[in-house]
């Protein structure tokens, strides 16, 4: 059975209705999300040079993008399309750093692509410990 709107119990296009409403209300949210060890921002302009920095690592790239190491064009084209999309839907890509220090820990978020609707992406620094060897990434 499928649900349609205006069908099902749902006169006058309910389920529709409520989807929208949900999005609408997502205009005043604020996009910055902390735990007690991490904190995630969305992607801006200012962090194109950290992300082409993480999205060209090898331990990285081979995950992403088909495997192939984003230009700096492509990095830019992706944080606009995260700006866009968060302005828009209240999603796209977030910057994820440890509270207590600098550095970058990776990216996580939800990027629209055509053919499929919205793909979760996400991305890990490779953490080394003192002698190089991996460790533990930071938790939430």
């Amino acid at each position: 059975m499928s649900l349609v709107a205006g069908q099902g119990g749902f006169p006058g296009g309910a389920p529709q209705r409520a989807r929208r409403d949900r999005l609408d209300s997502l205009t005043g949210v604020d996009h910055i999300l902390t735990t007690e060890r991490l904190v995630l921002r969305p992607v801006t302009a200012h962090d194109r040079a950290v992300l082409l920095a993480h999205w060209t690592l090898p331990d990285v790239c081979r995950f992403l993008f088909d495997g192939a190491a984003l230009s700096a064009a492509e990095v830019t084209k992706t944080i606009e399309e995260s700006v866009r999309d968060f302005a828009a839907g209240g999603y796209g890509i977030w910057l994820i750093q440890e509270d207590s220090r600098a550095g970058l820990v990776g990216t996580a978020g939800l990027r629209p692509l055509a053919e499929i609707g919205l793909e979760i992406f996400y991305s890990l620094a490779p953490v080394r410990g003192a002698t190089g060897t991996p460790r533990r990434p930071p938790g939430p």
